[in-house]
């Protein structure tokens, strides 16, 4: 082989892990065993708006069939259940601080514990988990991370 076709071939090879370097493996991150930090929420009129800046709202759910998290003044727990990509979730319980700052705050979190427990769905496309309601109308979208 002439030096030019090493060369071609040594420049395709790099590029191709160059770019499945920047691709990453394109496997989208499990429900369990990620912490889940909430970024938009539905609101009152039924549109998915960003959640407070600086509330950190979370989810975590274990193996075992938990979920806990903090819900941007107090930690929650509940428990859930899959079939396939439907999801249910009961017995949940929040300690029972008050939050006045930022405002509206409360009223994010109630809204928050409500449509969790209401979720009946979900799907994690790319790295956004999203749970739904009845219909499938989109009621939280969380990516990865700690709030």
């Amino acid at each position: 082989m002439k030096p030019c076709g090493i060369f071609l071939i040594s420049a395709a090879l790099s590029l191709a892990i160059l770019v499945a370097g920047c691709l990453g493996s394109g496997t989208a991150p499990p429900l369990e065993r990620t912490a889940w930090t909430l970024t938009e929420i539905r609101n009152d009129a039924g549109n998915l708006v960003p959640v407070l800046a600086g509330t950190g709202v979370t989810a975590e759910f274990s193996a075992d069939g938990r979920v806990t998290g903090f819900a941007g003044c107090n930690r929650y727990f509940a428990g859930y259940s899959l079939i396939g990509n439907s999801i249910s979730v009961t017995d949940a319980g929040s300690t029972m601080m008050f939050c006045g700052e930022p405002e509206g705050l409360m009223v994010q979190e109630s809204r928050f514990l409500g449509l969790l427990a209401s979720a009946t769905a979900f799907r994690i496309e790319g790295t956004a988990l999203t749970l739904f309601g009845e219909g499938a109308r989109p009621l939280l979208v969380f990516r990865p991370g700690t709030g």
